[in-house]
């Protein structure tokens, strides 16, 4: 498949090397990578951080494709999934969120164990560690980061909320309120695997 890419993976490594790779030249993505018995599109290995190209097939593998995308975060690569269409038909918001993925990556290696991003609820817990985090970490990478409309959300809350974890970091009341309204979603997120 290396060698007989189809259209939309074509496309997707012309926009990785054109327009992803040109900012972080130490960090190139190879095609058709296995890594843990599991193919990957595109691996970045420097980075630990795959890309896939899902076409129709994988609607009908979504159960599959989130088991296999959770026993390679179980073993440091973080996938995020594009659809054929968004390549094919939006590639200025595919190279958007792969920049946004590549430089977060960059700033946060995934042998920090940070949880990137999560400004809220590092502020409510007080350390980027807590394992609270961890499981809202896995619900982004896993859930929101791998589809359009999940990422538009995850960039609005990358926008807006780092002056509010400001506010709630400087004041204990704050702190224990956002612990208390976060302690259920996380205990939800927590039942349903993630």
């Amino acid at each position: 498949m290396r060698h007989n890419p189809t259209r939309a993976e074509a496309r997707m490594y012309d926009l990785l090397y054109d327009r992803v790779v040109p900012r972080h030249p130490e960090h190139k993505f190879f095609r058709q990578s296995v890594k843990w018995g599991y193919i990957i599109d595109f691996y970045c290995p420097t980075l630990q951080l795959g890309i896939e190209v899902d076409g129709i097939l994988h609607q009908d593998q979504l159960d599959y494709d989130r088991e296999r995308d959770s026993r390679l975060a179980d073993n440091g690569i973080q996938v995020y999934r594009f659809q054929n269409e968004e390549v094919l038909h939006n590639p200025e918001g595919v190279v958007f969120a792969l920049n946004t993925i590549v430089d977060q990556r960059v700033q946060n290696p995934p042998s920090s164990g940070g949880c990137f991003g999560c400004f809220i609820a590092t502020a409510a817990y007080g350390t980027s560690t807590a394992k609270e985090l961890f499981v809202l970490r896995n619900f982004r990478d896993t859930t929101l980061m791998p589809n359009p409309v999940g990422r538009g959300l995850t960039h609005l809350y990358y926008s807006i909320s780092p002056p509010i974890a400001n506010v709630i970091a400087h004041s204990e009341e704050m702190r224990v309120f956002v612990r208390e309204f976060l302690n259920p979603i996380i205990n939800f997120l927590k039942r349903k695997g993630y």
